[in-house]
């Protein structure tokens, strides 16, 4: 696995949209293209959906370019993909995000196609605040925002710690 990073000043509307449309996108892709890697994934979720499919498409188109024949993805998109995968209609949307970059979250997976029936984010929009969210927090989250009828919990924000360590 290789990794490489693209600077992200704050987690809101405006920081988001400014790490997704860095020049960085290419460069850091290009240099992922030089190693033997089989697939390049942008792992900014909120900054992949930010203002709809069309917005993430235009991110992959860039990558794609970049990447000189290596497949590219981005998280949103890889997410869309694996819920239809398991034929998912209705979800819960929850993030460490501000209220208006959750809002943007719900209206990339509705434009995508999904149900969404809740959701929520933390209020949060600095990636060191959002990397130190315990585990245990997340799960606490997932669990007081879902509903009845949803089919998944879509746990967004590839800086958030889901997994409890082992």
């Amino acid at each position: 696995t290789l990794t490489a990073r693209v600077t992200l000043t704050a987690a809101t509307i405006d920081g988001l949209a400014d790490m997704a449309r860095s020049p960085d996108i290419e460069r850091v892709t290009e240099g992922l293209a030089t190693a033997p890697v089989q697939v390049i994934c942008f792992g900014g979720t909120s900054a992949s959906f930010l203002h709809g499919p069309g917005w993430d498409r235009s991110l992959r188109d860039r990558m794609a370019t970049a990447a000189h024949g290596i497949p590219v993805t981005t998280t949103s998109h890889a997410s869309v993909r694996a819920l239809r995968a398991f034929d998912v209609q209705r979800i819960v949307f929850v993030g460490p995000y501000l209220d208006e970059v959750t809002e943007q979250g719900r209206r990339f997976f509705e434009s995508s196609g999904f149900k969404v029936l809740n959701a929520v984010g933390l209020g949060l929009d600095h990636d060191r605040t959002i990397s130190r969210v315990p585990p245990e927090e997340v799960y606490h989250l997932a669990r007081r925002s879902d509903h009845p009828v949803a089919e998944a919990i879509f746990i967004s924000c590839t800086a958030l710690l889901a997994v409890m360590p082992a």
